[in-house]
């Protein structure tokens, strides 16, 4: 989809039926091709995997699949018992300000 936008319309009333707000941003690294799903509704989708797609359907599967993991709480799930003096929060919000946003 090299020179192509996204329409992220579709993906704009997924709170109504999943009971989640959600919120899209692109990280500009053109070289990676990845997506990451934060609590809080957070779906992070590297420009690399926006170039690289051939279609709108692979980058639909692609926030579907990360949408699923906000919607069934894998990240807190997974996450391992606090130690120290690192908090989740403090770890996330230092990821989210070396993204940028």
């Amino acid at each position: 989809m090299p020179g192509s936008q996204v329409d992220l319309r579709p993906v704009r009333n997924l709170d109504r039926y999943l009971g989640e707000t959600y919120k899209f941003k692109v990280i500009d690294a053109p070289k990676t091709i990845n997506a990451i799903a934060l609590p809080g509704g957070w779906v992070y989708v590297y420009s690399g995997l926006l170039l690289s797609a051939e279609s709108e359907a692979e980058v639909a599967a692609v926030l579907g699949h990360e949408v699923a993991h906000v919607n069934q709480r894998h990240v807190i799930k997974n996450l391992p018992p606090p130690r120290g003096s690192k908090s989740f929060t403090d770890i996330l919000v230092n990821f989210l300000a070396a993204q940028g946003t």
